[in-house]
């Protein structure tokens, strides 16, 4: 999905999802926020209101990959709810948000 700056419609980013169970319980994450946009705050209010999004549509868990040196994609994860899910690769780490109890 085309990510769009509300005030001047203008394309900043892209979010990628994926239902990864048949059951279609838990998505797959993925974002790119253009790097002019950084730090302002785009990027937690898309994954934001992508978790309500979910959570309204009854999926279960989400996983996020992030580069295991990109510290600020990482601390948005954190900000929206995200805890590592302890798995890793030697340049990913994975993250998680479970919606359901």
């Amino acid at each position: 999905m085309l990510v769009i700056r509300r005030e001047s419609h203008e394309p900043i980013g892209l979010l990628l999802l994926h239902e990864s169970t048949p059951d279609a319980s838990e998505l797959r994450l993925g974002y790119l926020i253009g790097e002019s946009h950084w730090g302002v705050g785009y990027a937690t209010e898309l994954v934001r209101g992508l978790v309500e999004w979910a959570r309204i549509h009854s999926y279960a868990l989400i996983i996020a990959g992030v580069a295991a040196d990109n510290q600020p994609s990482r601390r948005v994860l954190e900000k929206c709810g995200f805890s590592s899910s302890g798995e890793s690769s030697s340049s990913e780490l994975f993250y998680e948000i479970h919606l359901r109890s």
